[in-house]
């Protein structure tokens, strides 16, 4: 019994261990944390983007940019859009988004009934 105590011990303190290094870590490489974060940075006033991963595949930075600036309308886009969601992750995002105290301008949300 005392020759398995050892291992044990050892194993249960590598997985704290590990357990304490990706706590610290991980959010900061969580796409998803790493959206929101660049989304609230960018400030109030934008053009807040919502929806799943075909909003994320459809959407074209430049292609936006260059099309609101022709049109005099060019503006900071907050692209929340994240894959393998529903529409309840659009809006737990939005709110998310929201409760960091920031306002978009306008909410575009990509939606596909099906």
């Amino acid at each position: 019994m005392r020759l398995l105590l050892v291992p044990v011990l050892i194993a249960l303190a590598l997985i704290g261990l590990t357990d304490a290094l990706l706590v610290r870590r991980a959010p900061r490489h969580f796409l998803p944390q790493q959206k929101m974060d660049r989304a609230v940075a960018a400030g109030a006033g934008c053009i807040l983007l919502l929806g799943d991963s075909r909003m994320e595949a459809a959407y074209s930075a430049p292609a936006l940019h260059e099309a609101l600036r022709r049109n005099s309308a060019d503006r900071c886009v907050s692209d929340l859009s994240i894959g393998a969601t529903d529409i309840s992750g659009a809006y737990l995002a939005a709110r998310e988004y929201l409760s960091r105290g920031s306002r978009p301008k306008l909410t575009v949300i990509g939606k596909v009934a099906d």
